[in-house]
């Protein structure tokens, strides 16, 4: 799987919109469980991921989503930027979570 930093931004404005899956018809649901996934384990959002326990590979069948946190409400002004989700866009591509997290503070500082 690759980060897709425009599905990143879809699902954390659905959430804050508190819409369920607007928006989303031309990802697949995997690619949307995962990316979700991806934002809890990594702090953007609070939330509880559910692994498929029949399988080797911690397959994401299922989502929990409470609320954003902190940081994912930070992530979402960014992403509101054009020009910023451009450049975070592009980071994202070819970093690690935690250099993308220093990324967007130094984005939100600037």
């Amino acid at each position: 799987m690759r980060r897709d930093m425009n599905l990143v931004k879809q699902i954390l404005l659905n959430i804050e919109k508190n819409l369920k899956e607007e928006n989303l018809d031309s990802y697949m649901e995997q690619d949307i469980l995962n990316h979700k996934g991806l934002l809890i384990e990594n702090g953007f959002i609070n939330g509880v991921i559910h692994h498929n326990s029949e399988s080797f590979e911690r397959v994401i069948d299922g989502v929990i989503i409470n609320n954003l946190t902190w940081q994912g409400y930070d992530l979402i002004d960014i992403l509101k930027d054009e020009s910023k989700f451009e450049m975070i866009k592009n980071l994202g591509k070819n970093i690690s979570s935690e250099v993308l997290k220093i990324a967007l503070t130094n984005v939100i500082n600037s």
